[in-house]
């Protein structure tokens, strides 16, 4: 049987060692078992795992079987020395089986932030590098996350920048691609990917409601005709169809098929970068807004959002108008905003915030007096003036250094980019990653 220890190390075998299992290889026994007719018992040496991680399977809450002891099950299990990285190897089977001289033969990456950049970036990493370990780290998921507020609407604005316009034209580029594939794929209610109709008015500047860009990607991209402009009671407008991504149904998408594909999730607030050093060959930071905190980016600003969700099915259309107003469709309930404060830090919602864009938002649809409010919900967009994405060697007061690749400062476009700039990054760790190897 092969001898496997931390990143592929050869690990010498001990004595038998009786305390948490290391799931995907209890599997692999079990499928074993079952092709020896007859057999009652499967021949098995144990490693003695590294101290503090004895019971890591229980601590990570890995499912499905039992965990705990031994005596759980009928099956003998074996510890790595790393199982806090091995143990979620389930799409891997052949991870056991290969026999690893060479400690970093297999490299592996931590994922910092799981919002939509973070989950991203994972997913795609896993797609550029397939079974290498990929570890995803975060102190909020899913619907604790602000990417969980977020409308999501394909629309580039001009606050999104890269360090050049071709690199900016080329993440937006990427990122139209990445949902429209998910689009083909079928299965909306799924992703929380979909197309969606709707309009940009404005009474006063007819520059805000053109979009070249838009026009020269999106395949439905008009000016309004002169009787939309009159039913609406507006001067200018431009119709067109888009794409939404509601991140409360693409959060959970990503997540599974991060995991699914042997993806670690890791609860864990990072108070440094330095944490991750020694345990990982590369680390992505994805981390948001915290990217002020991890490394001292000031440059990262809040922008204060507040919204409405609300039911009224009857609406199927998205309306902008000017800059801050907005209604956007989502699958069951309607985003109704907004606001763009910046450098607020409040968290809380702030009733004349809300009577503003009420009384904004009924100014275009009078009919969603007759919905029903479900919720409000306030978030920080974490702006840059330049989104960053680019590798850094990061060397720490204990001397310690680890090589890093940056990808946030997205603003209020993280949802529709997300895609684009996590290629780059992803490019970065590929680059990074056989350009190492070569030096071995």
């Amino acid at each position: 049987m092969p001898k496997l220890g931390i990143r592929g190390q050869k690990l010498e075998l001990t004595s038998v060692y009786k305390a948490g299992p290391c799931y995907c290889y209890r599997r692999r026994l079990r499928q074993t078992s079952k092709q020896q007719e007859g057999s009652q018992s499967t021949n098995v040496e144990f490693a003695k795992p590294r101290a503090g991680r004895r019971n890591a399977a229980v601590a990570l809450g890995l499912e499905p079987g039992p965990h705990g002891s031994c005596g759980e099950s009928d099956v003998p299990a074996l510890v790595c020395g790393c199982c806090v990285v091995w143990c979620h190897r389930r799409n891997s089977r052949n991870w056991h089986d290969q026999q690893v001289t060479h400690k970093n033969t297999m490299p592996s990456i931590a994922v910092v932030g799981a919002g939509v950049v973070g989950l991203t970036t994972a997913t795609l990493l896993q797609d550029a590098l397939p079974g290498t370990p990929v570890t995803l780290l975060a102190d909020k998921f899913l619907q604790d996350t602000t990417s969980d507020g977020a409308a999501g609407i394909y629309r580039p604005g001009l606050q999104f920048q890269g360090p050049s316009p071709e690199v900016t034209r080329r993440w937006l580029e990427d990122s139209y691609k990445y949902f429209k594939d998910i689009l083909h794929s079928g299965e909306p209610e799924v992703t929380g990917v979909k197309t969606v109709s709707g309009f940009h008015f404005s009474s006063q500047y007819s520059n805000i409601v053109f979009n070249p860009f838009l026009k020269m990607i999106l395949e439905e991209y008009r000016p309004c005709t002169q009787d939309e402009l009159d039913f609406y009671g507006y001067k200018y407008g431009t119709f067109m169809t888009t794409i939404l991504t509601e991140c409360r149904r693409f959060l959970p998408y990503l997540t599974e098929k991060f995991k699914s594909r042997g993806g670690v999730v890791l609860e864990r607030r990072l108070q440094s970068l330095e944490e991750l050093a020694g345990d990982f060959d590369v680390a992505c930071n994805c981390s948001g807004f915290g990217a002020r905190d991890l490394c001292g980016d000031l440059s990262v600003t809040p922008i204060r959002g507040q919204v409405f969700k609300v039911r009224a099915p009857w609406v199927k259309h998205f309306y902008y108008v000017d800059y801050d107003t907005y209604i956007l469709p989502g699958f069951d309930l309607l985003t109704l905003g907004g606001t763009r404060q910046f450098d607020s830090y409040s968290s809380e919602v702030c009733r004349h915030d809300a009577a503003a864009i009420w009384e904004r938002c009924t100014q275009v649809l009078p009919s969603l007096r007759n919905g029903e409010v479900v919720r409000q919900w306030v978030g920080w967009r974490p702006y840059r003036p330049s989104v960053r994405v680019e590798r850094e060697t990061m060397t720490f007061p204990s001397k310690k250094t680890l090589e890093v690749v940056h990808n946030y400062g997205h603003g209020g476009y993280g949802v529709m980019t997300a895609p684009g700039t996590s290629i780059n990054a992803v490019k970065l760790v590929v680059d990074y990653l056989a350009s190492r190897k070569a030096k071995l």
